[in-house]
């Protein structure tokens, strides 16, 4: 399979992925009635337009309005899923489960970065709230991996995950 089929393969199920998180960030939402102390860590509309308003302070001293930063925010979300999963694609990544990749994506793009960059604060979450985050994370990495084994086949899925399949002449050969 040639890498730029598998780049496109990837885009397809991180976007995949990030499609059903924001569904489920929507039906959580409504379910805490938008009461911030709920809504989903690192992933609810405060931490899209700080992490938005910080990308764009690297770019212009402007400021960026809160229609627009949270606009942006969920456009991060999306590009950075994106990113995330044609990674996942390109890498020995996809041998793990998708539960497995989405509670490492929660700790290693959610949890941490977004405690230490200050985009929100942890302490002023609830259990619940971090529970969601970790609940729309696992979503995603099981959305990536179904995405991606129903892409290419679950034979082709386990060839893609292999370090022979980087190598074009180990296809061929």
């Amino acid at each position: 399979m040639s890498p730029v089929r598998n780049v496109w393969i990837g885009i397809t199920a991180g976007l995949a992925g990030s499609a059903a998180m924001h569904g489920f960030r929507l039906v959580w939402e409504a379910a805490v009635a938008h009461d911030s102390r709920h809504t989903i860590f690192g992933f609810d509309r405060e931490a899209d337009a700080n992490g938005a308003r910080r990308a764009y302070g690297f770019f212009s001293d402007d400021v960026l309005p809160e229609h627009v930063a949270r606009r942006w925010g969920i456009a991060m979300h999306y590009g950075l899923g994106a990113t995330f999963g044609i990674f996942y694609a390109l890498s020995c990544a996809a041998r793990l489960s998708g539960s497995t990749l989405g509670a490492l994506f929660w700790l290693g793009a959610d949890e941490i970065p977004v405690s230490l960059s200050g985009i929100s604060d942890p302490s002023a979450k609830s259990i619940a709230s971090h529970a969601g985050a970790l609940a729309s994370h696992l979503l995603f990495g099981v959305t990536v991996n179904r995405t991606l084994r129903a892409l290419v086949g679950p034979r082709r899925a386990t060839l893609l995950s292999s370090p022979s399949a980087l190598n074009p002449r180990d296809q061929y050969g």
